[in-house]
């Protein structure tokens, strides 16, 4: 129990990281946590937009037939 408890400790305790990013390796690392983001912004929005835009062009067709 008292190794856990040690382990565990440790585990919270901060330590220096000698790593270096680079410019170039920051950048893409950037540009890739974007472009996952934006291609599940645009999935998520290519499910529900195009369902609800054949809808709403359903419903414009029966209320232009309804009116004429």
């Amino acid at each position: 129990m008292k190794f856990i408890l040690a382990a565990f400790i440790l585990f919270l305790l901060p330590s220096t990281a000698d790593a270096y990013i680079g410019p170039g390796i920051g950048i893409g690392a950037i540009g890739t946590v974007f472009g996952v983001l934006f291609s599940m912004f645009a999935a998520f929005l290519g499910v529900l937009w195009y369902p609800f835009k054949s809808v709403l062009k359903k419903f414009r067709r029966e209320k232009e037939k309804s009116n004429s």
